[in-house]
């Protein structure tokens, strides 16, 4: 294992949106950056907010942690997957991986994926795996997301699909740091 710049000993940050403790990280910051920039900007709500939402895959035996650092949620259907990264890092080699949490992390993909470190943000349509945007300022706001979810219609996707969105994601998990998964 690789030495890790992140995983320093870090005190606590309360959360803007659950008011959970967490470690004061890097991503962390970022998370609550973007919290409150959802929150305050955008229109959303705490109540539309999901914040640290995983769960574990199963990869050619081996488990891989699914996790999206927000969701959104906006007229009960899941909008918007947020991954964050620390400032430090450069977003761009992490795109696809963003896309297949978005599609992975519930039984039907969550149609937008954001990715951002603060400095550089992509958006992503996870359905077709196009970029719709690459500032924070283009993020939908509440009433653009309930204009886009209305006529939604998302089904599962086909089993050789999850299976090949299984294998990217155990490619980059193997590339993060063990210890604070960075």
């Amino acid at each position: 294992m690789t030495e890790c710049p992140f995983c320093d000993e870090y005190d606590y940050i309360v959360d803007y949106v659950t008011g959970r403790k967490f470690p004061d990280t890097p991503v962390e910051r970022v998370r609550q950056k973007l919290e409150r920039f959802l929150i305050e900007v955008k229109g959303y709500s705490k109540d539309d907010i999901e914040v640290d939402v995983g769960r574990e895959i199963v990869v050619n035996g081996e488990k891989v942690d699914l996790r999206a650092e927000l969701v959104v949620n906006v007229e009960g259907k899941r909008f918007m997957v947020v991954k964050c990264e620390p400032p430090t890092r450069s977003i761009t080699p992490l795109e696809r991986r963003t896309i297949s949490i978005a599609r992975l992390l519930f039984a039907t993909p969550v149609p937008i994926a954001v990715l951002t470190n603060g400095n550089e943000t992509v958006i992503i349509d996870a359905i077709s795996g196009k970029t719709v945007g690459e500032s924070l300022a283009e993020i939908p706001s509440k009433n653009e997301a309930i204009n886009m979810v209305g006529n939604m219609q998302l089904e599962r996707l086909p089993e050789e699909k999850i299976e090949k969105e299984k294998r990217i994601l155990a490619t980059f998990a193997a590339l993060r740091c063990e210890k604070c998964g960075v």
